[in-house]
């Protein structure tokens, strides 16, 4: 070969050339294809290197390239982004970048470390990638609308999903179960979940030792029906593209101990088999976002936020997360937003805690009230989460019993559940078909706790008893009704900055609406109309 190789010298190079790179653990021979490391067209190196990072089959894209790892401290598998260095030591494992020695008559090829910024070149040409999506992990069998249950191991092409410690249940969970059945598995779960301390359940003492426990022989009240349900939600997150997050929540101050965490536990160990890590709230909202994002992008199966104590939750991201698939999250450490396809399921723990704006719509409330003063100081006979744990076949078989029941035959639907039609007819109507009660009826009682919406009702009234429903402009009401609006003297134009913001909300009763311009009329102007129905339509609500 000459000295001076042309394009074609250097394809032909890259797409015959192989190197031995030792053995396997067979004592198999393993060759590397050589990448060229062309320094003065660093495009067609980035092409060539694209490819073979494809090849490899150990790369995805979780919204950027990502290999899947293990959390040691965790115990469990987490997409890892990759970083230029960690690509520049993964194309070494998987190649052998060399460059042409130049001023040699033979055109030797010499090896060379793989510059960084053709690793951030890579890194950054997305359109290159080509590579399969990762869209979280899971260790629930995999679910489909005809009642097939699929057991796997690793990568799922049809999902997108890594797949671990996935039972086979086949043997366990019967093809076509009765209704019997589906009874029979129903009481099985309620017999595990029987001494959480539900708000509204009748319960029964026994003589004994034993502790305060559900009745089973009375239908399930409000709360446990909502847990029974976070259960079969948490078991077909997997294979939903949506579905509502699960708020547990208890009185401030005296709901700590009441097990609102160790709910959420015994919850995903049945449905992942795993224990989950809790992560906190942090200070403020950006702090919030930033782990929010980070929990997001690990693939996780579950985000579990807990101990958010006497806080109001509202965030934009954690809304998107729960309704959107694919949703948009910041990339940490810079402004960028990223695709992920999101199959985490929420879960939210606190003391006083409540969900504010659109998240109200978007969660499950489960209530629990010891009906003590000293929750913490209650006895147990038992180590429920390892009893759960050794169950675990056996109770998760018993979620798909009464999820593959529901299934061969059109059940009959509960409310209108919003975006989440495929979640309502997956894991709430088989429930109600059962007796138990409706989680979507308990969002009337959320919303009537949220701040925001206490906030305007107040404000609203104040309005109405200055200015009746008399078109008026942000200047012109009163000085109480500002006040009330917007806390601390707020400039004139924040307060006309929120005015067009609420405009159009309908709530407990009251519609503000923002009236068409006029010429002679300097700024915006709204109305405040009293409807007494509260189930009118609306456009835009709390």
């Amino acid at each position: 070969m000459s000295d001076d190789h042309s394009a074609n010298d250097i394809a032909t190079l890259i797409n015959n050339a192989r190197e031995l790179a030792g053995d396997d653990v067979n004592g198999n021979a393993v060759s590397k294809p050589i990448l060229i490391v062309d320094t003065v067209n660093p495009d067609q190196t980035v092409d060539d290197l694209a490819q073979v990072l494809r090849q490899t089959a150990v790369i995805y894209d979780r919204g950027m390239p990502c290999v899947v790892v293990r959390d040691a401290i965790q115990d469990c598998l987490i997409a890892s982004p990759l970083t230029p260095a960690s690509l520049t030591a993964l194309a070494h494992k998987h190649a052998r970048p060399r460059k042409v020695r130049g001023g040699s008559s033979q055109g030797d090829l010499v090896d060379v470390r793989l510059p960084k910024d053709i690793s951030s070149m890579y890194l950054d040409s997305r359109a290159l990638w080509q590579l399969p999506p990762l869209n979280g992990f899971s260790s629930s069998p995999m679910m489909s609308d005809d009642g097939e249950i699929r057991s796997a191991s690793g990568y799922d092409v049809p999902t997108g999903l890594w797949l671990v410690n996935v039972p086979d249940l086949s043997c366990i969970v019967p093809l076509r179960p009765s209704r019997d059945q589906a009874e029979a598995a129903l009481r099985r779960l309620r017999a595990r979940l029987a001494t959480f301390c539900f708000a509204d359940a009748e319960t029964i003492k026994p003589n004994d030792a034993r502790p305060t426990s559900v009745n089973l022989d009375r239908p399930p009240g409000a709360d446990e029906s909502a847990a029974l349900c976070a259960l079969m939600t948490a078991v077909a997150r997997p294979s939903l593209d949506t579905a509502p997050a699960i708020l547990v929540r208890s009185a401030a101050i005296s709901g700590a101990g009441t097990g609102k965490g160790l709910l959420c536990r015994v919850i995903s160990s049945i449905a992942y088999g795993r224990k989950i890590s809790a992560v906190t709230i942090g200070e403020t909202s950006q702090e919030f976002e930033k782990r929010l994002s980070a929990e997001l992008m690990s693939g996780h199966p579950v985000v579990f936020l807990d101990n958010v104590n006497n806080r109001s939750v509202r965030s934009n991201l954690l809304a998107a997360a729960i309704t959107e698939s694919p949703a948009r999250v910041r990339k940490l450490g810079t402004s960028e937003m990223i695709a992920i396809n999101n199959r985490c399921l929420i879960l939210i723990t606190g003391n006083g805690v409540t969900v504010a704006e659109d998240l109200v719509r978007r969660t499950l409330l489960v209530e629990l009230d010891a009906r003590n003063a000293a929750p913490e100081s209650r006895t147990f006979t038992d180590d429920i989460l390892k009893d759960t744990a050794e169950q675990r076949d056996e109770l998760l078989a018993a979620v798909l019993t009464i999820w593959r029941w529901s299934r061969q035959d059109e059940l009959p639907k509960g409310v209108s559940a919003g975006s989440f039609h495929t979640w309502a007819r997956w894991c709430r109507d088989p429930l109600l078909a059962l007796g138990c009660r409706d989680p979507i009826l308990r969002q009337r009682e959320m919303k009537e706790i949220d701040p925001e919406r206490e906030h305007l009702t107040r404000a609203f009234e104040q309005w109405a008893a200055a200015h009746g429903d008399a078109p008026m402009t942000a200047d012109a009401l009163h000085e109480s009704v500002k006040e009330a609006l917007i806390p601390g003297r707020a400039s004139r134009q924040a307060l006309a900055a929120y005015l067009v913001q609420i405009a159009g909300i309908r709530i407990d009763g009251w519609y503000l609406q923002r009236l068409p311009r006029q010429s002679k009329w300097p700024g915006n102007r709204y109305r405040l109309i009293a409807q007494p129905d509260r189930n009118a339509p609306i456009s835009r609500e709390l």
